[in-house]
């Protein structure tokens, strides 16, 4: 459970640096795992599912796939994806530097309406 802020959400000042930070910052929460990756949680996910999984080659190259290979590739993604999606934005992995990354993980609560913010987040 994340814990209330402390900090006033009504404070105009605040807020006005909230918003300064927010404008100035390019840090995104886009999820683009490495194509090794996705082939490591395929087969991870199939041995937890008890499918069958199909084999990839040693070195990961998508354009010498076959069909099937990129089938399960594509679906492992997808998978991924929804998984990240799920997760809170404090643990998602964000795109960015490390000091980008703190200020969008520090701005985020502030900017959401379930902490007092102005921004409805569904």
């Amino acid at each position: 459970m994340i814990k209330q802020p402390d900090y006033d959400v009504n404070n105009v000042v605040f807020m006005n640096l909230i918003y300064s930070l927010a404008l100035s910052t390019t840090t995104t929460f886009n999820y683009e795992p490495e194509d090794d990756v996705v082939v490591d949680w395929y087969v991870r996910d199939c041995k937890k599912n008890k499918t069958t999984a199909v084999t990839f080659p040693k070195n990961v190259v998508i354009n010498e796939f076959t069909d099937a290979q990129k089938s399960a590739f594509n679906g492992a993604k997808a998978s991924m994806g929804v998984e990240e999606k799920k997760r809170n934005f404090m643990k998602r992995l964000t795109k960015g530097d490390a000091s980008e990354t703190g200020i969008v993980r520090f701005l985020t609560p502030v900017l959401m309406d379930s902490f007092g913010g102005p921004i409805k987040v569904s």
